[in-house]
Formats: C-alpha cells, structure tokens, sequence
C-alpha cells in the first residue's frame, strides 16, 4: 500500500494520519490472523 511507503518519512509531517494508518493496517492484520486461526 502507499501509506505504508509513506509512513517512513511521514511521521515527521503528519504524525497523527500516519499513525491512525499504521494502526488500522495494524488492527487488519490482527483480525485477518485471529479469523485465519480461529
């Protein structure tokens, strides 16, 4: 995805929409493993 090519340098600019991204990408993959394991 481009946010995450983005994120590397992003966090000095946009710190907060950066992370809201990284976050959710984050909370995605949690919930792809736990419904993939489950």
């Amino acid at each position: 995805m481009l946010l995450r090519g983005n994120c590397a340098h992003c966090v000095i600019d946009i710190a907060p929409v950066c992370l809201a991204a990284v976050l959710d990408y984050l909370v995605a993959e949690l919930l792809g493993v736990a419904s993939g394991v489950a």
